[in-house]
Order: C-alpha cells, then sequence, then structure tokens
C-alpha cells in the first residue's frame, strides 16, 4: 500500500509566489487553504501582511486569516490546535488541506506536535527587543550563552530572531527552549512540504523593492494611520507589529523617519529576513519534501502547479480522491 498524506504544504520566503501557486492549485484540486501567517491572523493588517484579497478568498476556502483582533496576541500553540482541527475538518469535506505561508516555526509547531509551548510575558519580550535594537545580535547571543547556553550551542549567533526568541522563553520561564522541545513528539498527520527557494538574492531583491512600492500605491500608509488613530500609539509595541513593514512604517507615520529611510528600513529588513528564512528551509528536516528553485514567470508557476498536483495524486490518490 502506497504511503498516504494528510495535507500538503507550500512554504518559502517573503514574495516567493507562496499565495500564487496555492491559488493555481485550486484550479486543479479540490483544496482548502491554511494561512501560515503570524500576522494574516489579525484584522486590519491587509497591506503589509500581503494577505489574500476578498475576491482571492472567496474563489476557495481561506482560514486562519482575520480570526482575531490587536487586543489580544496569537501564539503557535493556538495554531497547533486549530490547525490540527482544520485537517480534519477539512478531509470531512473530501478536500485536501494546502498550508501556505512563510511563518515557518507555525508549521515546526505542527510537525513536531509542539504542545505547552512556552508563554512569553510582555515585558520579557520587550526587554530583549531592547537588547537586540541597542547592543545587536552580538548582544542578545552573549547574553544566550550565559543564561542558556545550550541552546547558544544549538543556534547560529546571526539568527537574531531565534536567539532572541530563546532568551525570552529562559527569562519567562527559568527553562531552555530545549526542554520544550524535548516533551514534544511527532504529529499525528502526515504531510508533504513544497519548498519554494530563493537562489537568485539579487533578482528577488527588486521584487522585494516592488512589492513594497506596490503596497505604498495601495494605501500602506493610511492602513498604518488607521491603526494609530483606532489604537493608539501604544500599539506598536504589540508582536505584530514589530513585524517588517509595519514596524517601519509606523515609525515614519510617527514623524520619527522620513518616507525615504522607512523604504530603505524595509528592503534592507526583508532581505535579511528572506537570508533568514532561507536558512530555516534549506534545514527543512522533514523527510517529505520536495524543493523547487523560485520561478518568476506565469509558465513557470503552470509548471510548478502541475508538478504539485502530479506528486499529490502520485502519493495515494489513485482511487479518484483529490482529483477534478
Amino acid at each position: 500500500m502506497k504511503e498516504t498524506i494528510d495535507y500538503i504544504s507550500i512554504l518559502g520566503p517573503t514574495a516567493s509566489g507562496k499565495s500564487r501557486l496555492a491559488l493555481m492549485l485550486a484550479d486543479m484540486l479540490p483544496i482548502e487553504i491554511i494561512s501560515v501567517d503570524s500576522v494574516s491572523v489579525y484584522q486590519g493588517l491587509d497591506i503589509g501582511s500581503a494577505k489574500p484579497t476578498r475576491i482571492e478568498r472567496g474563489s476557495v476556502p481561506h482560514h486562519l486569516i482575520d480570526i482575531c483582533d490587536l487586543s489580544s496576541i496569537y501564539t503557535a500553540g493556538q495554531f497547533l490546535d486549530a490547525a490540527n482541527n482544520l485537517i480534519v475538518d477539512i478531509q470531512s469535506r473530501g478536500k485536501l488541506p494546502v498550508f501556505c505561508g512563510g511563518t515557518l516555526m507555525y508549521m515546526k509547531a505542527l510537525q513536531k506536535n509542539y504542545q505547552n509551548l512556552p508563554v512569553i510575558e510582555g515585558a520579557v519580550e520587550e526587554s530583549v527587543a531592547l537588547l537586540y535594537q541597542t547592543e545587536g545580535v552580538a548582544g542578545v547571543f552573549q547574553a544566550l550563552a550565559q543564561e542558556d547556553p545550550v541552546m547558544a550551542a544549538k543556534l547560529h549567533p546571526n539568527d537574531s530572531q531565534r536567539l532572541q526568541r530563546a532568551l525570552a522563553v529562559v527569562r519567562s520561564t527559568g527553562r531552555s527552549l530545549q526542554e520544550f522541545w524535548k516533551s514534544q513528539g511527532d504529529s499525528r498527520f502526515k504531510g508533504l512540504d513544497f519548498l519554494l527557494l530563493v537562489e537568485d538574492r539579487a533578482r528577488h531583491k527588486v521584487i522585494l523593492e516592488q512589492r513594497i512600492e506596490g503596497m505604498l500605491q495601495e494605501g500602506f500608509e493610511d492602513e498604518c494611520r488607521g491603526l494609530l488613530k483606532h489604537y493608539g500609539a501604544e500599539i506598536v509595541t504589540h508582536p505584530a507589529l514589530k513585524s517588517i513593514g509595519y514596524r517601519e512604517m509606523l515609525l515614519y507615520c510617527k514623524g520619527e523617519w522620513s518616507l525615504s529611510v522607512a523604504k530603505e528600513r524595509m528592503l534592507v529588513s526583508s532581505s535579511q529576513f528572506v537570508k533568514r528564512q532561507m536558512t530555516w528551509l534549506n534545514r527543512w528536516d522533514n523527510a517529505r519534501q520536495i524543493s523547487s528553485s523560485l520561478v518568476y514567470d506565469n509558465k513557470g508557476f503552470i509548471d510548478l502547479a502541475r508538478m504539485v498536483v502530479e506528486t499529490v495524486q502520485r502519493y495515494n490518490y489513485t482511487q479518484g480522491k483529490y482529483s477534478q
């Protein structure tokens, strides 16, 4: 008997065409899309998160988009619970769950079944972020080496995101993040990951720059000013608004940066984030994965979508399941 899969995922760095590929699959397979994005879960964070349009969401069911507001903080643990339930629910309708996004920690939480993830105190998170702002990644790494040498030895000294996470965990809980990892097991669901990889960084940087210009043309500034007006200046401390794009544009809206500086910082931060995402993807340890170099033209995306469909149908759907 062939090995079966319960879902597929489309994972990749910022502006790699993940959503475009998923929407193409909707024309070829009966699917429902589950967003893997820590910003798109929030109402009102539309342009900066490159959220699928209402027309796109109307053409195929999307999940975990606009499910909470900024009065709360959505966690990886909540994503894990929701994802497990959605897989069962979508399968019950005879459709294939398709995870799509770039918050790779969320997919790792699902695949490693990270139950009882540590809760980070807001004050601790802010103190770690301040340490990073004042002393850079070297300062965060040095602090982690003193407070949690086990995790410091496991992480790259320049991986600022994961270093900050590990330091915040040990300061909030008094325990190493490694202890939480050890207490987990694999998910009961089997998936097939399709990884979109950036090989031409210079070409991709042009795409990032075009995306930033597109966001501004769509009204990103007005979106950010609306957030400040609705929630007040203190909303900038919310984790979602520390994400790339919102962080820089809010500083511009508050008068601390010029627009040209904000745009340049967005581009630099986006490029650095893509590099970190690629580090994750190049070390992805799911045995069921297929990597593809990023494509840039419509024919390339069509060919890629057909490859995904053929792979899914070869896996276990010879009896007609997930075929149109």
